[in-house]
């Protein structure tokens, strides 16, 4: 395999590039009319997919919307005004979903929201929640439009609400409802909350092959992000510690590279910056001509306990994780306005940074061992 991978490495490593974009995770957000369903779309993702975007219909009242990245869907129940007409709507719908999951367009999680000031929860929406959840997809009830202030919390009232919900025990994800209050209300003095805990929970219980689509296009929590990207580098580490098992020169790391080529890609969408097949293909040509001189073996392998010119898994382990951090880092910095990635990228100069950051990693490693 590795022969033939030598044989073509640009091929390789275009494949590596096509094979890291990641999966799209598919959201059901749900409520009758006025339930604060597009806020907290907006305020979560950044864009109300359903009023901007262009869905293709599913049935007659249920559309799924896409965001230009690819990473989030969005099934839309459209005109629903009340919670008797939208148990309708997901009933008529099961068996149609049935057929879109196997399809390969499953729900990975629905948010099923009620208003905090309904301060009622009667068998038709229980009913509902018991269909959704027969769909076999995390349900988590959602309070929306909760009054919250910081150092006093929830009024008495709601606090109540969210009590009684959860003695209900019903088939949600935690076992209890999630307040969230999309929005600061300057007029009340109530702050947003609860949406950081929201797609925290939804990220636990996403498939894991989609959870990094979900940190992708949330847009309220960097460390959602980070969490993702670190889990990224976990596994890309993994596999190139399993590449290097049989030791093999510097020069034909061509297989090692494209485990690399999927890290930085996978990385860089997480933190929603669009790193096109060229962009990668330059960043991998200025790493390529890197690691193939001295800059390798000053920067990196002379960090490595028992490293040479020759890398074994533990080695190959060791610079991806290294490389991987080094451009979390620098994806962070450039979500932060910190620095521009493109703009090092066209002068030729991300590689150069990228290892130098990457070395920096290493030598941490090995003090901290020592």
């Amino acid at each position: 395999m590795t022969e033939q991978l030598g044989r073509d490495p640009q091929g390789r490593l275009d494949e590596a590039w096509d094979e890291a974009q990641l999966p799209r995770y598919n959201l059901a957000v749900i409520g009758a009319t006025g339930a604060g369903k597009s806020t907290l779309i907006n305020a979560v993702f950044g864009e109300d997919l359903a009023a901007t975007g262009v869905g293709a219909p599913v049935t007659q009242q249920v559309s799924l919307y896409t965001n230009d990245e690819g990473t989030l869907g969005l099934y839309d129940f459209k005109g629903v005004e009340s919670f008797d007409q939208l148990r309708d709507v997901v009933r008529s719908f099961k068996k149609t979903y049935a057929e879109r999951a196997k399809a390969g367009e499953p729900i990975h999680g629905i948010w099923f929201c009620i208003k905090a000031a309904d301060r009622r929860f009667d068998q038709t929406q229980r009913r509902l929640v018991e269909d959704l959840a027969a769909l076999d997809v995390p349900v988590f009830l959602v309070i929306t439009q909760t009054p919250w202030k910081a150092g006093i919390g929830f009024p008495p009232d709601v606090q109540h609400f969210v009590d009684y919900l959860t003695s209900l025990r019903l088939p949600i994800e935690t076992g209890r409802p999630v307040p969230i209050a999309a929005v600061d209300d300057p007029f009340s003095g109530t702050q947003a909350f609860g949406l950081e805990h929201l797609v925290e929970v939804s990220l636990e219980a996403a498939p894991k092959g989609v959870s990094a689509a979900l940190a992708a296009a949330q847009s309220v929590s960097i460390a959602v992000k980070h969490g993702a990207a670190r889990k990224v580098i976990a596994l890309a580490s993994t596999t190139a510690t399993g590449i290097g098992a049989i030791p093999i020169p510097v020069a034909d790391a061509v297989p090692l590279m494209a485990v690399q080529v999927g890290m930085l890609r996978r990385i860089a969408s997480i933190y929603g910056i669009s790193l096109t097949k060229q962009a990668t293909v330059a960043l991998v040509a200025q790493l390529t001509s890197a690691l193939a001189g001295k800059t390798l073996a000053t920067s990196l392998l002379k960090l490595v306990p028992g490293a040479g010119w020759v890398i074994t898994g533990a080695v190959a382990g060791g610079v991806t994780t290294a490389l991987g951090y080094a451009w979390l880092r620098l994806c962070e910095n450039h979500l932060a306005g910190d620095l521009d990635i493109f703009d090092y990228l066209q002068s030729n100069r991300l590689a150069a940074l990228l290892l130098e950051l990457a070395a920096q990693n290493l030598q941490g490693r090995v003090h901290r061992r020592r």
